[in-house]
């Protein structure tokens, strides 16, 4: 846990592990934060931010349904979310299901498995735990859609609903489910679906992926990786397609990392979550990639090595690098951060910004036909100053509060392509987004120089608050 300076907290106020309490905070008596949350600078909590608690009566969160691990993760609920998912297919189809190693994960995997059988449908099981690799198998194979169980760094089940295209289902089918887990539906013993017995591996998208790229190099090549056990597998079996020396770590400490880049003269390190689809990486000389500069290296290399010259980017990422974009012939278009929208647009079986490993291997090639360093790479994209704060607003207050955002910038032009982005007179912009899944809302500005987008990070912010009376 970690609480800032100057912060307030008030009797019979509950503070979860692993907090994070920004300065001059102020907990209300009788608030409770669950844990895992962090906290604003100068947010006054009045009520409570707790699982079930402020939030929206939804049950998909940005990465599929979150529950708490032994808590919320019951068979009951497993069982209902089976029959409602199962109400939306034809008797007879395929569906594939996949989870990793973890015991509560199978346990759920396999009674969601069972239900579905209950319910007339046949499965399949994907015996890796690479999500990205579940995603390519889908798009690939007659099956009419895909569940992936996981547990995640925060204890917390992860099952993530796929469509037959391997997309993230959409919004209708989300709020359908939804509906459906309040009745309950028919099943009969005449019509009981099956399992089929030639399992899903990591073949076929490691296959797919070796052919897609094909770099080779006079260099050996030498990449750190941390990941869970349950990804080595396949991290170390494809990277070896490629003469990459993996020195593999379960350990993700940013510390340790370092250590292990210099000791071993590493060109980068790759640090994987819990699913492999998300990830985050670490330059030769042991310096954190920021998230600006991930988008960056999505742009370039989406537009160096793919046939297509569009490349999807989130509604947050810098207007600069429309620059790269032209010099490399190519357009940058803007969707909504999330990873059906980005996938949905990208038009290609791989992609840099979900797919750990595909981006792994698609900087060494980079690396191998500019024969320098990732970050003499990274600092020839142009300059990018991004300011980004989150502030916290209750659920109940949110509508309002981007109302009166809007009414105040009548006079400037407004995107709502995801939230609401405000450009300004001197070319800057603000891109205010609402998180789904926590009651805070993401504020970027992108201005010519870094100061001047803290400046107006900070004045909507001070607005926000303004505007919840805080």
């Amino acid at each position: 846990m970690y609480i800032g300076k100057k912060n307030e907290i008030f009797d019979y106020a509950v503070i979860g592990a692993k907090c994070k309490l920004k300065n001059k905070v102020k907990v209300q008596h009788a608030a409770k934060i669950w844990p895992n949350k962090t906290i604003a600078e100068k947010t006054k909590v009045k009520g409570s931010i707790v699982w079930g608690e402020q939030r929206p009566n939804v049950l998909f969160r940005q990465n599929g349904i979150s529950m708490r691990a032994h808590v919320d993760a019951h068979p009951i609920f497993i069982t209902q979310l089976a029959s409602a998912y199962s109400s939306l297919h034809e008797k007879g189809s395929h569906i594939l299901i996949g989870f990793d190693n973890h015991p509560l994960s199978q346990a759920l995997g396999s009674l969601f498995t069972q239900c579905l059988h209950m319910y007339g449908m046949h499965t399949n099981v994907y015996e890796g735990g690479y999500l990205p690799a579940f995603r390519y198998i889908l798009s690939h194979k007659q099956y009419r859609g895909g569940v992936f169980v996981t547990l995640n760094e925060h204890d917390e089940v992860v099952i993530d609903i796929h469509d037959e295209q391997g997309f993230p289902i959409d919004c209708t089918m989300e709020r359908a489910i939804e509906q459906r887990m309040e009745h309950e539906h028919h099943m009969s013993a005449m019509q009981m679906g099956e399992a089929m017995k030639q399992k899903e591996n990591d073949e076929m998208y490691i296959r797919a992926l070796r052919q897609a790229i094909s770099f080779s190099s006079s260099e050996r090549w030498k990449v750190v990786v941390a990941s869970s056990p349950l990804l080595k597998h396949i991290i170390e079996r494809t990277l070896l397609l490629f003469a990459v020396d993996v020195v593999w770590t379960k350990e993700r400490d940013d510390e340790h990392i370092r250590k292990l880049i210099e000791q071993e003269q590493a060109q980068f390190a790759i640090v994987f979550d819990y699913s492999g689809e998300r990830f985050r990486m670490f330059d030769g000389q042991g310096v954190v990639l920021t998230k600006e500069e991930m988008i960056s290296l999505h742009v370039l290399t989406s537009l160096l090595f793919s046939e297509t010259k569009k490349v999807a980017v989130p509604s947050w990422a810098p207007s600069v690098l429309h620059t790269l974009a032209e010099r490399l012939h190519g357009e940058m278009i803007y969707v909504k951060d999330t990873r059906r929208d980005l996938l949905l647009a990208h038009h290609e079986p791989f992609h840099f910004y979900l797919d750990g490993l595909y981006a792994c291997i698609q900087l060494l090639h980079l690396l191998a036909i500019e024969r320098c360093s990732l970050r003499t790479i990274v600092s020839s994209i142009p300059t990018i100053h991004l300011s980004c704060r989150d502030v916290h607003c209750p659920w109940d207050e949110r509508a309002a509060v981007m109302r009166k955002l809007l009414e105040e910038s009548y006079d400037k032009h407004v995107d709502f392509t995801d939230g609401m982005k405000v450009y300004h007179e001197d070319g800057a912009w603000t891109l205010i987004l609402p998180k789904v899944d926590e009651p805070t809302l993401t504020i970027y500005s992108q201005a010519a120089n870094a100061q001047k987008a803290k400046e107006y990070t900070k004045y909507y912010i001070k607005k926000i608050r303004q505007y919840q009376n805080v």
